[in-house]
Parts: structure tokens; C-alpha cells; sequence
């Protein structure tokens, strides 16, 4: 009966904290700054319903929840991998600015790496119980590695969708196509690494599954999105499409799980393949989209009530290392593509330093990588920046989305109020 409480009480908590804000007529700036904290406050919740808190929601009811959360990370996967469809994208960066989109996309998330590692090294492979033998074993690199990279994973999908009238107003913006090649370039960098270390080697030191496992979930992910796309690509109606899409997730999720692969990998495989292979896939991405908010809301609430501080300095020193080296990053690669998109630095940098729902459905997987010993203190350190990397991106979004409007002669966008209709004819 507890578990069954605390399943409707999460999913209630998510459903008002997605209908709330929608009834608030605030400017952009104001929803997107309560946007950013109602999702503090549901961690808060979480925090205060799990068993730091009031125990409400205690160890027992958690594991008996797992398969929620595996849920939720297959189908915020398959959403990741449907902003791959190349209709939806549009046509790719003029071909003299694919090399300056990669540098910008790959090199600041490889630079950020190299930044933060020496220090992570040091932290945490000083460790008592984490040297083996006598030597450091793989958790500095692969954690250190994992922990930088993957919480790179800035989804271009959370500033297109966190309001609809910004939305509306700046799609003719110049700097949207670099934040959106630019950011899945992160992205890419996140997902390759995620697979590379469930494949070939664990914080703990031991070998991965080898070329052999790394073929799995490739495998699973392409069958699933071939599945999917070839029945939904029929003739069907809405209800239909979302049936198919759900029985999909729940198809992906429940193999994973009982294989033990790597779920979020699997189901961003899936969304790929879906996006590019079914004649459909937009109507598909229009349809689930809306979901995005409420998993992203029941992602909160998840890590909220499973979280754990370990060692909390080192975690806000890892996470401060992280933002401020990632921030370097980005400005040191505006600097150089910058003049060359005719653009100032400070808005290629600040811009893409989102995070979104992908980069949390990492922190919720990255406990299958690693160490236990470890494993709540970089989860910390991933949540702090994540927050934190979300509060200057939301920030610096709405302020240069702002001065491009202004500086087109345009009403900001909560001044161009337009009806429903209007808003879905666009």
C-alpha cells in the first residue's frame, strides 16, 4: 500500500509542477528563472519524502521503484534520440563552418575534460579504499572522465521548449543553428563516452564487456527503432502512434533492464534510428514532446529522494571545477569561431551551457558505473553543476534572445501575446 502511495504521490507532485506554471502570465525571464527553481524545490520534496527526510519514501519503497525509474530514463533516451531527425534539425551548418561547429561542440567538452581531471585525479584517487595494489585504478580516469563529459550533455531541446513564445519570437534568431549543432556536438561527446565505459572498463577496474557486450546495445537499440518506425510509418491515428511509441519504451526498458545494459543508451539508439528511418518520425516528435517536462519533473523528484551528499566538500569542489571550466571552455572556443560567424564571444559561450533532462538521466544512470564508495559524492558534484550550469544558461538565454529582439525592432516576447490557435499555426 506504502509503495503504491508513494508511486501516486510522485507522479501527482510531477502532473501540478507541469500544469502550474502554465497558468502564470510573467514574462519570459520570470518563468524561466521559476522554472529553474520548482525544479530545486522538487529535489527539496524529494529530498524531504526519502529517507534523509521523513522517510516516507524509505529504501524498501525505492527498489521496489526502480522500475520507474528505468522507465523514465528509456523515455527520456528515445526523446534525445528523436532531435536527431534531420527534418526537424533542418539543413547542417554551410560547409566552411562544419569544422568550427565540431571545434566548438567537441574541443570545449574535451578542453572542460582536461581541466577538471588533474583535480578530480587527485581528489579521489587519493582515497582511502580506492587504491588497488598500491596503484590508482580506473576510478580517477573513467570516473573523472565520465563525471566531466557526460554531465556535458547540454540539450538543445530544453531552451526550444522551456517557452514557447521565446520559441515563437526567435526563430529566425542567427544563433540558433550553432546552438543547436553545436550542442548536439556535446551531446554526441556524452553518449560515445557512456558506451565506451560500460564497454571497456569501470571505475571500479575491471574490464568491461569488450567488443562483443558494446555490440547489445547497438543491436537492441536498432532493432527496437526499426520496430517502431515500421508500424508507426502505416497509416494510424495519434492514439495509435503514441501506443506503438509506448509499447516500444516499455519493450527497450523491460530487455535492458534483465540484460543489464545500459537503458539510456539503448533508447537514444532507438530514437535515432526512428528519427531518420520512419516517414513519420516529426508527427511522432510533436506527439511526445510534451512529455519531455513532466519526465523531466518526475527525474527531479526521483533524484530527490534517492540522493545521498557523500562527502559534500569535495563534491561542491568538484562541481565548482566542472562549471568553471566548462564556462573557460566555452568562451575559449567563441573566441575562435566567433569572429568567424560574426558573433560575440560572450553569446556563442554563455549559450550553450544548458544541460536539460538528458544530462540528469546520466546522473540517475551513472550509479551503474560507479564505485560505490564514490558513487554518492560525484552524484552530488553532477547535480550541483548541473544546477548550476542550468541557472547561467536559462540566464544568459533570455537576456541575449532579448537584446536580438530589441535590436530587431521587436516587442519582447511575453508583449507578443497571440492565442493558442496562432501559436499552433506557426
Amino acid at each position: 500500500m506504502r509503495i503504491l502511495l508513494s508511486l501516486i504521490l510522485i507522479l501527482a507532485l510531477a502532473f501540478l509542477g507541469h500544469r502550474w506554471p502554465s497558468q502564470l502570465g510573467e514574462g519570459p525571464h520570470k518563468r524561466i528563472a521559476r522554472f529553474f527553481g520548482q525544479g530545486v524545490g522538487l529535489i527539496a520534496i524529494g529530498i524531504a519524502l526519502g529517507p534523509l527526510g521523513l522517510n516516507l519514501i524509505d529504501q524498501e519503497i525505492l527498489s521496489v521503484l526502480t522500475p520507474l525509474k528505468v522507465l523514465t530514463l528509456a523515455w527520456v533516451g528515445l526523446l534525445f534520440g528523436l532531435q536527431f531527425d534531420r527534418a526537424v534539425m533542418g539543413p547542417g551548418p554551410p560547409k566552411r563552418l562544419i569544422g568550427l561547429f565540431l571545434l566548438e561542440g567537441l574541443g570545449s567538452g574535451w578542453v572542460t575534460a582536461l581541466f577538471c581531471l588533474p583535480w578530480i585525479m587527485g581528489v579521489i584517487g587519493g582515497g582511502d579504499g580506492i587504491r588497488e595494489n598500491g596503484s590508482v585504478g580506473w576510478l580517477p580516469v573513467i570516473g573523472g572522465l565520465y563525471f566531466t563529459i557526460s554531465a556535458l550533455a547540454g540539450c538543445s531541446s530544453y531552451y526550444e521548449s522551456s517557452d514557447a513564445e521565446i520559441r515563437r519570437a526567435t526563430r529566425k534568431w542567427p544563433l540558433r543553428p550553432f546552438f543547436h549543432y553545436a550542442a548536439a556536438g556535446d551531446q554526441l561527446v556524452a553518449l560515445l563516452l557512456l558506451w565506451a565505459v560500460a564497454a571497456f572498463g569501470t571505475p571500479t577496474g575491471g574490464a568491461g564487456g569488450g567488443w562483443v557486450w558494446i555490440s547489445l546495445p547497438l543491436f537492441l537499440g536498432v532493432a527496437a527503432g526499426f520496430l517502431i518506425a515500421l508500424l508507426s510509418s502505416r497509416r494510424v491515428g495519434r492514439q495509435d502512434r503514441l501506443t506503438i511509441a509506448m509499447g516500444g519504451v516499455l519493450l527497450v526498458s523491460g530487455v535492458a533492464m534483465n540484460m543489464n545494459l545500459p537503458v539510456l543508451l539503448v533508447s537514444t539508439i532507438a530514437g535515432i534510428v526512428i528519427a531518420n528511418a520512419s516517414p513519420g518520425s516529426s508527427k511522432l516528435s510533436e506527439e511526445l514532446l510534451p512529455a519531455e517536462r513532466p519526465l523531466f519533473l518526475v527525474m527531479l523528484l526521483l533524484i530527490g529522494t534517492s540522493w545521498r551528499p557523500g562527502q559534500w566538500g569535495i563534491a561542491l569542489g568538484l562541481a565548482l571545477t566542472y562549471t568553471v571550466g566548462r564556462v573557460l571552455a566555452k568562451f575559449g572556443f567563441a573566441w575562435i569561431t566567433g569572429s568567424r560567424i560574426g558573433h560575440r564571444p560572450s553569446e556563442l559561450g554563455m549559450g550553450l551551457l544548458f544541460q536539460g533532462a538528458f544530462a540528469l538521466a546520466v546522473l540517475i544512470d551513472s550509479s551503474w558505473f560507479l564505485h560505490p564508495e564514490w558513487a554518492d559524492t560525484v552524484s552530488t558534484a553532477l547535480l550541483l553543476g548541473i544546477l548550476m550550469s542550468d541557472a547561467l544558461g536559462a540566464a544568459s538565454f533570455t537576456r541575449l534572445s532579448g537584446q536580438w529582439l530589441a535590436s530587431e525592432g521587436m516587442m519582447p516576447p511575453d508583449e507578443n501575446a497571440t492565442s493558442i490557435q496562432e501559436e499552433a499555426a506557426l
